[in-house]
């Protein structure tokens, strides 16, 4: 054998091994980086298990096998958020009638509690009102049965509320109960939202004032009391001047103070500036300690 065949041999040789080592590196799946053409502009991005998505660089077969493509990965799903997850729940949050707190899982990948807005019921929602409701008033004086609101029951589903009372009723329930055809036309009364946080006007139940006459309920809110400090009001009020910029000259009015504030779990800054010329971290925050608000913002 010649010189120049032993070396063409060498060479037809080694493009073969290099050939076969591709093969095996690149795989059924892979092709040559030549077949996808131009590199893409597409960065990667890290996902939040700690692997990377977006663009790898990898010349990729399709599933058919017939053609290649660049590989661009998405970010594994992770699973979904347990209550654990979150840590301490916001025991300061109090939820709205039409809002819950749930574990879920944030933008950043971690778990945060996040305030749900729920779907609200409406009249429609609870259908034809029963032909036995009725509302009475319980052996503790307040009120039972129903109420005339379209809630959202313990299975999620939509039905009419029906208020017990704290102590059994005496004698029959049926002969304590009025139906709304015993009351006639409701009154056109509107209800409304008094000061010290009760309720008044038409409550829209029928309820017995005595053991003959069932008639609709239509509250009136008390009258607002005066006051010229905290002294003046009940133990669960305070006189609150946020209404005349905390100006001592003017008598204030009393008004319900809050039991407990929530959680507020968006960014908006609610600081204000109180009445004793100090910042609280929201307006309830200032009621709660019985202090006036006099101006959004904090104290300059």
């Amino acid at each position: 054998m010649t010189r120049a065949l032993t070396i063409a041999c060498l060479v037809l040789a080694a493009l073969l091994a290099s050939c076969e080592e591709e093969r095996v590196l690149l795989g059924a799946d892979l092709c040559a980086a030549s077949d996808c053409g131009v590199e893409l502009a597409v960065p990667a991005r890290a996902c939040a298990d700690g692997t990377t998505a977006g663009y790898t660089g990898r010349c990729m077969r399709d599933e058919a096998l017939t053609a290649c493509h660049w590989e661009i990965l998405d970010c594994a799903p992770l699973p979904e958020c347990e209550a654990a997850d979150c840590g301490q729940f916001p025991i300061a949050y109090t939820a709205g009638v039409d809002e819950s707190v749930e574990c879920r899982r944030a933008m950043d990948g971690t778990c945060q509690w996040t305030v749900m807005e729920l779907p609200g019921c409406e009249p429609s929602d609870c259908g034809v009102v029963p032909e036995s409701a009725g509302a009475f008033i319980c052996p503790g004086g307040e009120l039972g049965g129903f109420t005339g609101a379209c809630i959202i029951g313990p299975d999620g589903e939509c039905t009419w509320e029906e208020a017990p009372c704290t102590e059994p009723p005496i004698g029959s329930l049926t002969d304590m109960t009025c139906s709304l055809e015993d009351c006639g036309q409701q009154p056109s009364d509107a209800r409304i939202a008094c000061t010290d946080g009760t309720a008044a006007g038409n409550t829209e139940r029928c309820i017995r004032v005595d053991a003959d006459t069932c008639e609709w309920e239509v509250r009136t809110c008390a009258p607002p009391v005066e006051c010229a400090s905290n002294a003046d009001c009940g133990e669960t009020e305070f006189c609150d001047r946020s209404a005349v910029a905390c100006n001592t000259s003017i008598r204030g009015m009393c008004s319900l103070r809050p039991t407990e504030c929530p959680t507020y779990l968006d960014a908006y800054d609610r600081r204000v500036c109180a009445c004793d010329g100090l910042t609280y971290e929201s307006a309830c925050e200032a009621q709660i300690l019985g202090v006036s608000v006099a101006s959004d913002g904090p104290c300059e």
